[in-house]
């Protein structure tokens, strides 16, 4: 269970959007900025840890 009832989803659901983890569009939820940018550097530390091993 991701959140403990409708009233934390409620307060949970403002903190997320306030922080731009989510965003609300098309009545759907999507990936805020922070989200993004935590993803694109998850990304690139992948890349380089696989470029570091590549190279030996």
């Amino acid at each position: 269970m991701i959140f403990s009832g409708e009233d934390d989803a409620i307060a949970q659901s403002h903190w997320l959007i306030t922080h731009k983890w989510v965003r609300v569009e098309d009545g759907g939820l999507r990936r805020g900025e922070a989200a993004q940018k935590i993803s694109q550097q998850r990304q690139e530390a992948r890349q380089k840890a696989l470029a570091e091993r590549q190279s030996g």
